[in-house]
């Protein structure tokens, strides 16, 4: 596949080397990813080390020279930086996370970048040593598992708000309930796919992140569930959504709790199925 964003890194490049107050670029993300590499959808993800961070992410300065940007926008990213992210012509998004040379060394020396890094980098540009602070960087330490005390906190928590989703659909908070299926409640059923698949995958099995790439990590039970768990503006698709958010969830952490050896929390999910479905029911 053609390097769709080859022009806008050789401006960029061209830009640090005459910009003195430019320190490092690092490409992170899918254009340097061996394994599920870029593709005609994917973005430009670079890190950007200078001085005055501000002139990169609050002026035109440096966009202008990269191409015709249609739209732009700042906001915060990891480890509390910011990032410019930008919308070219010809559909080429680009996110500049920019930061100064010390949080950058600070961040790489203290591992903070390894799980950003771990699948794919590339120093496009390096005035400050950073390619050999990298080297050296600690690597990213293995995720661990759940523990059994937020896995029964956050099941309580799923059932809780399936609760409370009922009860703002009752009320006619049409809107509240419908968010608190779609967003919510869809993030404590996210956490619970990702243990649910590693707890029955070998160790270190990558379950990416905030549901990237899930219809190929999570198994086809999974996916084909999920087809019912978001909600329209509707009453009686919220209600739908709610009872099949609540069968998947249950079947889902009921598997992992035995793969892991953790109690489930049995009176927790028999109250809330009890009163949620009392209110659909009424509804």
């Amino acid at each position: 596949m053609a390097d769709r964003f080859r022009e806008i890194r050789e401006r960029l490049l061209e830009l640090a080397q005459t910009d003195t107050d430019i320190a490092a670029i690092i490409e992170i993300g899918s254009q340097t990813r061996a394994n599920q590499p870029a593709d005609q959808f994917s973005d430009l993800d670079v890190i950007l080390a200078a001085q005055e961070p501000s002139r990169y992410l609050y002026t035109e300065e440096l966009i202008s020279c990269l191409g015709n940007p249609l739209i732009s926008f700042t906001e915060p990213t990891l480890a509390g930086a910011t990032e410019r992210r930008v919308l070219f012509e010809g559909s080429l998004d680009v996110d500049i996370v920019v930061v100064t040379p010390g949080q950058l060394r600070a961040a790489a020396e203290s591992g903070e970048l390894a799980g950003i890094m771990a699948r794919g980098r590339r120093v496009l540009f390096d005035r400050m040593g950073i390619s050999d602070v990298l080297c050296t960087a600690p690597g990213q330490d293995p995720e661990k598992l759940m523990s059994q005390e937020e896995f029964i906190n956050t099941v309580n928590d799923f059932w809780f708000h399936t609760v409370w989703a009922a009860k703002k659909l009752r009320r006619g908070e049409l809107y509240v309930a419908v968010t608190s299926i779609n967003a919510y409640l869809s993030h404590l059923l996210l956490r619970m796919i990702e243990l649910y698949e590693r707890s029955r995958r070998p160790e270190g099995y990558d379950v990416w992140h905030n549901g990237r790439l899930l219809e190929l990590w999570a198994g086809g039970e999974v996916t084909k569930g999920l087809g019912g768990c978001f909600a329209r503006y509707d009453a009686g698709d919220v209600a739908g959504a709610l009872r099949a958010s609540a069968e998947l969830y249950s079947a889902l952490a009921r598997a992992a709790a035995l793969a892991l050896g953790y109690p489930y929390p049995e009176g927790a999910e028999q109250s809330a199925t009890q009163i949620f479905n009392e209110l659909l029911e009424n509804k």
